[in-house]
């Protein structure tokens, strides 16, 4: 069940914490547990899967969507906040993490695929951004790879963190494309796999790392080299 608490008619964000995290929360609430306070992100917050994920095994982890990704169901994988429209804080955390909470030492998904280049690029090309940062520069400056369009997404190296960011606003879907005549959104799929199941994040994982359960790996794609 992912209605909200205090709803029975849900919305993306109370939805996708409920299946992110088996927490239910108030509509428009990002993982965590609404408060009376006027600000937006003092509320109390609790752990998404990815953030486990990360904390015990130090996994790769991606986030591919055709909305734009500061939208509330990318967003939940990631994001800690009472109001799911704070898209610049949304993008902030999605590199840095969650400031004052110190469950993970978060370094950034190995992959970030989507739409909403006006959250990503600051006013003085038309865009806002939490504390006007150009988050172009600020992914690259952490060693992302940024990649604005399928010809540059095909020729991206699969051996480094990838920023994916294809138009403003969602990404065209199929009516868009093949109705209206929209041009065809990349095939994001495909080099996501790509970067995710590579040996590229071995120097941040402790050779002491634990192993990610057995359910848990069968269900991530093995390319034919890693069976030899």
């Amino acid at each position: 069940m992912t209605h909200s608490i205090d709803s029975f008619i849900t919305d993306s964000a109370n939805s996708a914490t409920a299946l992110y995290t088996g927490h239910k929360a108030s509509v428009n609430a990002l993982n965590v547990y609404a408060d009376s306070s006027r600000s937006p992100f003092d509320d109390p917050k609790f752990e998404t899967i990815v953030e486990i994920f990360f904390r015990l095994y130090q996994g790769h982890t991606g986030i591919v969507s055709t909305a734009f990704i500061a939208d509330a169901t990318p967003a939940g994988l990631l994001a800690h906040t009472r109001d799911r429209d704070q898209y610049g804080a949304v993008v902030e955390s999605f590199l840095n993490g969650v400031s004052n909470y110190t469950w993970t030492n978060w370094t950034g998904p190995d992959v970030l695929f989507g739409g909403g280049a006006e959250q990503f690029y600051n006013s003085s090309l038309g865009g806002v951004t939490y504390l006007n940062k150009d988050y172009y520069r600020e992914f690259a400056n952490r060693g992302y790879q940024i990649v604005q369009n399928n010809t540059s997404l095909q020729k991206a190296s699969n051996t480094t963190k990838t920023l994916g960011i294809f138009s403003v606003s969602n990404m065209a879907k199929w009516l868009d494309r093949n109705v209206s005549g929209h041009a065809r959104a990349p095939s994001q799929f495909v080099p996501c796999i790509s970067v995710l199941t590579t040996s590229r994040s071995t120097s941040r994982i402790s050779p002491t790392r634990r192993t990610a359960p057995t359910a848990l790996r069968a269900m991530l794609p093995i390319s034919p080299a890693s069976r030899r």
